[in-house]
Formats: structure tokens, sequence, C-alpha cells
């Protein structure tokens, strides 16, 4: 079964929607975007709230949903996807055989602040934001900000801001990157223990061409250079990923170009192999970035993950993060079962464990293996935070409180292939299994390529130890490949 969606339509969102209803769900089907614009409204979107890895859990508004369907296809002839709004284009649960080809996605007004830096020193930060593109207030007492635009609220009052700074990128060498900064305006009663970036305090006030933050004295001092680009995000939109895969398997992406984004570009979870096949992520023309945060973020996802004949470039964040989650033991409670929760908040109410899954009990700091059984049943609690696992055997006599685990049964081969990387922080791999990473040209602001398991703030898991990386150009000084493993142990091949 075939429908075509007609561009200029006034709201394609609904007639998508009502596409998706005809359509069987386990019989081969496409959906054609004849060629041209399609503009997508929050009107008519599906609601959804997934449980999701390093994103918020809020209810999302859908524009595309594929849920429980087998062998559909996507197709668009070129046509351009245009949200407006904060809307989640494409959402694929527990689907199979999902291909998604020939699209543009773009967004009306991309969910972030371009502001330009004035002037500064030791006790303010003076931006010039453009008016015409960018509407804002400065309201309460002590003051911040409201940023609103014909599509949506960019940050709302006692939501700390999340700058990000990119230099002006003119000679290509490592004297420019990226620098994190959580920024508490005001009274934002926001709890800025354990954040991933360095805070800053401030008040703010409104000067005739933009803001101007003045430092609390609590504020570390950050220099910056006068005519630099420095990109406000809130956090919370930047939790809203453009394409979310859940629980699925057989989805290749394929002649897709993503050119704006509230946050990751494609996020994976639970997924069994995944292709991205001539991707292009990239700025619109006249614009600096393109997603808010990492381009391609896949978590224990297993198969193997292809990223072939790719441009990835301006993401405020990793080009590519591939990696398992530590789960905190929590209790146990009898001799073959074991509650555990996330070890890190922005993994809560993810669960990433299957029956038939041999879990993996590490000690606390420093990790180190103590034993190893096989999950019989998963069980949770509402909102999915609290798991209880049951086990093939008795766990009692190695498992305790305070331990950690991690699941090598959900991580990929990865094979990242002829692909171009330009001004991006890094690429993360982290997985127990096969990586290989040949032929590609590398231009990087951190190191290219980061082996990581992260038994820290993001709880990232588990080593790499066979990897292969050959006929790389490195475009920028080293060090370009770096390796941080948590535990005692090497790479058994790196090549």
């Amino acid at each position: 079964m075939t429908i075509s969606i007609p561009s200029g339509l006034s709201n394609a969102t609904v007639a998508v929607r009502n596409a998706l209803e005809r359509f069987p769900n386990n019989e081969p089907a496409s959906l054609i975007f004849e060629p041209g614009i399609h503009d997508f409204y929050l009107d008519g979107c599906s609601k959804y709230a997934p449980k999701l890895s390093n994103n918020n859990n809020d209810e999302r508004n859908v524009a595309i949903p594929i849920v429980d369907r087998n062998g559909l296809s996507i197709e668009g002839k070129g046509a351009t996807l245009l949200f407006h709004g904060l809307i989640t284009p494409i959402f694929i649960k527990g689907s199979s055989s999902i291909t998604v080809k020939d699209i543009t996605i773009n967004f009306a007004i991309p969910l972030y602040i371009d502001a330009v830096v004035e002037s500064f020193d030791e006790k303010h930060l003076s931006l010039a934001i453009d008016r015409n593109e960018y509407d804002y207030k400065i309201e309460g007492s002590p003051a911040a900000i409201t940023f609103d635009t014909a599509e949506g609220k960019i940050c709302s009052r006692d939501i700390y801001l999340n700058f990000i700074r990119i230099d002006e990128r003119k000679n290509k060498t490592r004297d420019w990157g990226v620098l994190n900064a959580f920024v508490f305006l005001g009274d934002c009663t926001n709890n800025p223990a354990k954040l991933p970036a360095g805070r800053m305090f401030a008040d703010v006030e409104a000067t005739p061409t933009g803001i101007k933050m003045i430092y609390r004295p609590e504020c570390p001092y950050r220099p910056f250079k006068v005519g630099e680009h420095i990109f406000i995000r809130d956090p919370e939109s930047s939790g809203s990923p453009n394409v979310i895969m859940a629980n699925s398997a057989g989805v290749i992406f394929k002649d897709v170009t993503m050119l704006a984004g509230p946050g990751m570009g494609f996020l994976g979870q639970m997924c069994n192999d995944i292709t991205f096949d001539h991707v292009n992520i990239r700025p619109a023309e006249g614009k600096n970035i393109s997603t808010n945060a990492d381009a391609i973020h896949l978590v224990q996802c297993n198969g193997k993950v292809i990223v072939r004949d790719c441009n990835i470039s301006h993401a405020l964040d990793d080009a590519l993060n591939v990696h398992g989650d530590y789960f905190r033991v929590e209790k146990v409670l009898s001799s073959d079962k074991l509650l555990v929760r996330a070890a890190a908040a922005h993994h809560s109410g993810f669960v990433p464990y299957s029956v038939g899954d041999e879990l993996i009990i590490n000690t606390p700091q420093p990790l180190k293996e103590k034993g190893r059984a096989v999950i019989t049943a998963v069980e949770t609690n509402d909102d999915e935070t609290d798991i209880v696992l049951s086990f093939d055997r008795d766990i009692s006599s190695f498992a305790d409180e305070g331990d950690y685990t991690e699941n090598h049964n959900h991580l990929p081969e990865l094979l990242f292939e002829r692909n171009k990387i330009d001004d991006i922080p890094e690429i993360r791999v982290a997985t127990t299994k096969k990586v290989v990473i040949r032929d590609n040209i590398f231009n990087l602001c951190c190191t290219d390529l980061h082996f990581n398991d992260l038994p820290g703030f993001w709880w990232e898991s588990s080593p790499s130890r066979d990897v292969e990386v050959t006929n790389n150009i490195f475009m920028r000084p080293g060090p370009n490949i770096r390796f941080d493993l948590a535990r005692d142990c090497v790479p058994e091949r790196c090549r």
C-alpha cells in the first residue's frame, strides 16, 4: 500500500496521521512525500512520553509516529519537512524493517539564540541579540530572561540557560573549542550540583542591543572574545531529539539531511541493526549550527551500527556517541532478585534489560567484576524508575547494595567508514563489540576519537576492547585518539 502526501498543505501533520491510520501494521507500506515543502504544526501531533536515556521524559508532540509497524518506508523525493514549534519529527518504537530516505528535516525557527559577544570583563558579559530574529524580555526581581519566538518559548523563568561557546573557526587549529556553562540567572531555583559543565551565576539587565549579565561573587571568571558567537539553549527543549528509535530493529536512514534540531539529531535505544547511509547533518543556509546536541546518540543498542558516507558538522555536541548505561544495585531483595535504579538521573526511566540478558555485577569504584547471572524476569514500577530483576541463579553471594550493573548483550558492533566530520567536539565510543573506523576525514575540536568508560557523572558503559582505526585523515594536531578506561583492562586488539 502506498499513500502520497502532496506539498503545500496547510498542515501536513494531520495528513500524515490520517495516512498512517490507514496502513496495516504488519504489511509493507510506503508513505511518499511529494517534492516541495511540507509544513508540520503542533495541531494534529500524536502524544507520547517515552522513557529516554540522556534526555528528559516529558510528553512529546510527534509528527510521524511509527509504532508497532513492520516494513514501512518513508520516502521524500527530496522533500523538505519543515517543523513549527517543539515537535519530535519521527518516533519509531517496537517496529522493524523501517526505512527513511530522501528527506530534509528543518525547523522554521531553531530553538536556540545566536548571540554575539560585545564586551566582557571579570564582572560582566554583554551580548548582542538580533531583535528581528529573537524576541525576548527581561522580567522579574531578581530579573530573568524569557525568550519568545513566533513558534514557541525558548527559555522561561527559573530555567537555567546553557551557553555553548564556539570561536570563529578561521584558522582550523585547536585554538578554538566548545565551552559549556550552565548559567543561573536571577532567582533560578534549579539545583546547580552535579552538572556536566561549569556553572555561572549572574543577574541580567537589558541593553540597547541585547543583554548584559552581571556576575555574582560566586561566579568564576571566563574569558571570551569580542565578536565570537555564544549559542544559548534551554536545557528542557534540548532534551527533544529529532528522531527517536526505541526497541526497534532494521532501521535505515538513507539520503537524509538534517539542518536543525532543538536537541539530538538521532537517538536510538535498545535497537538492533541501525544504518546511516549518506546522512547529512549540517546548518541551514545562513545559520551557524545544526543540532543543539549530539548528532547521533545510541544507547544499549545491539547488532550492527553502520555509519557510512555521511557528512556531519557544526552540532553543539558529539558527532556520534555509542554506549551502554551503568545502573546501581539499590537492594538485594532475595537470593535471586535485585532492585536496581539508574546510576544517573538522566538515565532514569530507561530500562536497559531484556529476559535472557547476562548481567554483569561490578564493585563500586574502582570497577571490578564480581559475577554474572542471566535475567529471567524484568519488573518495574509505574514510572519505570525502580527495576526488579530476577535471575537464573543465586546472586546473593556476590551482589551487594551499591554495586553497579552493566549489560554487554545490548552493545553493538560499529562500522564507521568514509565519513567527513567537521567542527564538532568528539566521537565517543563505548562498546565491547568490534569497532572499525576507516577511510574518514576528521576535523574535530576536541579529541577526534574518544573511547571511554564513564562510571562517573554520565555513567556510560562499557570499555572498548576490539578497535581498528585505519586509513583516516586527521586535520587537526593531536591527540587524535584517546582511551579512558575506568578499570584495570586494556584493549585486547587495537590496530
